[in-house]
């Protein structure tokens, strides 16, 4: 056993000594399960933890991505839709392709006569100084003055498309151009410009502009999908270092593109409009063709169709770069109702969350700008959904009525020629002048951009609600997890328990040992010590007299414990 105290009593010649030492039954013990158990505990305290710490995550995400709209916000959205669709009625009205082509067509012929008259300018002055420097002579501002003005009033008053053209052909050329002529490959006047991707006005052009100059080859692609790699002819539009093959293959190719805008010089000189270039949609669908994965497919026949015939989808036109660009505008302004209708809807939403929020926070820092700011979130993708949709409903009922009175107004004219010795007779001809009015009306009606965003804005808010699901579905699992980690730390506390429960038993059963032990130490001790009284009972006279005074001194202690 080890010694837990011990300490002494000094009373001059009589000195006595106690020692107390541990009880068997209170030592310490070890176990192994016991450890394996604490430390099993701590780990499934981090697991949950982390559980936890996942799940408030996905709250947040669940919460934002949950509908709140109340009917203060669904009225928002439907007068929103409402004020937007009578925006489109009123300032965006037919879609008017023709219009825009006009309007296309001057832009480029005034821009291409800009540019034309600048190199003009450019190359009179140039000669003008070569001229006065052999007389000696400077050129003078006036002089410069005076020359510039002279080509900008001719310009003014004898305006040449044809000869605008002609200008910018003969300062910017490309090296491709008209080289596959003779070559018998498929690749014509009408289709040159699509068929030679240097003239694609894409960054695919722009590329294989400067390949030529490093290579000196150009490369084509005819209508039915074939490539072709051709030799250019010409080598003197080819650079001779770096820096002229990246002015030759970046400055011509774009100078050149400017003059093809507008069509050919001579197809302009005859009065006509010419192929002009590929718009950047057609000129993608003939890039893509060119890939292996659209090897098998009829989509370079498709681009080529698109550039070269006419179409009657908004009246007869090729869809060359001024009809994309004319088709943009009219989107374009497709795109305002619908953009009135956004600013509307989110507009409304950001105030009114942000004045609910003041009501409670005590400064900015309090406001929760993630349910404020009207991006993100769920309610805000449910009211652009119904006021673009409310929009469209507006947008499509106008166009109906319109279609349905262009449609009485055709039937009747149909009628009196049906009945003036048509083919088909005058309710025949009715019915076909009136469908077709009807349809043609309702289309050049319908906005477009408006249905495109309500199916976007559809989708969006469908994709949230799938999300969402999956996100719940994912914090079920989550909730699974963690019932089952608790239910771990339960069995182990349930395994704790029962190993204490051993070791008490085993401490009791040590200490009713130690008591019987104990009982028998005692009895003994009792009988030592009477003995040991008898003993002093036969001594203490024989003791007194060898110790005078020592019953005195026994007698004093033992009753007064000194």
């Amino acid at each position: 056993m080890n010694e837990f105290m011990k300490y002494k009593i000094d009373e001059g010649d009589d000195v006595i000594e106690f020692e107390v030492y541990e009880p068997q039954y209170l030592k310490e013990y070890s176990d192994e399960r016991l450890a394996f158990l604490e430390e099993q505990g701590q780990f499934f305290e981090l697991v949950e933890k982390d559980l936890d710490q996942q799940i408030e995550e996905l709250n947040g995400k669940i919460d934002n991505l949950t509908n709140k709209a109340d009917g203060y916000d669904y009225a928002i959205a439907i007068c929103s839709g409402a004020i937007a669709g009578l925006v489109d009625i009123l300032f965006v009205g037919e879609f008017d392709f023709e219009g825009a082509k006009t309007s296309v067509d001057e832009a480029f012929g005034k821009f291409v006569n800009n540019r034309a008259k600048d190199i003009k300018i450019d190359e009179a002055l140039k000669k003008a100084k070569e001229n006065y420097a052999k007389k000696g002579q400077p050129l003078t501002k006036e002089k410069i003055a005076e020359i510039k003005a002279g080509i900008e009033k001719n310009f003014k008053d004898n305006p040449n498309l044809a000869s605008s053209i002609k200008v910018l052909e003969e300062k910017f050329k490309l090296p491709t151009d008209n080289i596959w002529s003779g070559e018998n490959i498929g690749i014509s006047t009408l289709t040159h410009h699509l068929d030679d991707l240097a003239h694609h006005p894409t960054i695919i052009g722009l590329a294989a502009s400067i390949l030529t100059q490093f290579t000196k080859q150009g490369y084509f692609q005819n209508k039915e999908g074939l490539p072709f790699v051709l030799d250019v002819k010409n080598k003197e539009l080819i650079g001779k270092d770096l820096k002229a093959k990246l002015v030759c293959g970046v400055i011509n190719w774009i100078g050149h593109l400017i003059s093809d805008m507008a069509g050919s010089y001579s197809s302009a000189r005859r009065g006509t409009p010419g192929m002009g270039l590929p718009g950047p949609f057609v000129s993608t669908l003939k890039e893509l063709s060119t890939l292996p994965l659209f090897k098998n497919t009829n989509l370079a026949e498709i681009a080529n169709y698109l550039f070269t015939d006419d179409n009657a989808i908004f009246g007869k036109f090729r869809l060359d770069l001024r009809s994309e660009l004319a088709i943009a505008k009219e989107l374009t302004k497709q795109a305002i109702p619908v953009f009135v209708d956004e600013v509307l809807v989110r507009t409304s939403f950001f105030v009114r969350r942000l004045l609910e929020s003041a009501k409670t926070a005590q400064s900015i820092k309090d406001i929760p700008w993630k349910e404020v700011l009207p991006v993100g979130n769920r309610t805000v993708a449910r009211m652009v959904t119904i006021s673009l949709g409310t929009m469209e409903v507006v947008d499509l009922t106008d166009a109906a009525i319109r279609g349905a009175i262009e449609a009485n107004k055709a039937g009747a004219a149909g009628a009196e020629v049906g009945a003036a010795g048509g083919p088909y007779g005058a309710a025949a001809g009715a019915a076909t002048a009136s469908t077709v009015a009807f349809w043609k009306t309702f289309a050049l009606r319908v906005n477009y951009v408006g249905v495109g965003s309500f199916a976007v804005a559809g989708f969006v808010d469908t994709a949230m609600g799938i999300q969402r699901q999956k996100l719940i579905s994912e914090r079920i699992s989550m909730y699974d997890q963690k019932l089952a980690v608790s239910n771990a730390k339960v069995c182990f506390k349930e395994a704790e328990m029962w190993i204490s429960a051993e070791k008490a038993g085993e401490s009791i059963e040590e200490a009713y040992r130690m008591i019987e032990v104990s009982e028998k130490e005692i009895d003994d001790a009792v009988v030592k010590i009477l003995q040991n009284l008898d003993l002093i009972a036969d001594h203490v006279d024989a003791a007194e007299e060898k110790n005078p005074g020592l019953k005195e001194s026994m007698l004093k202690t033992l009753k007064w414990g000194i």
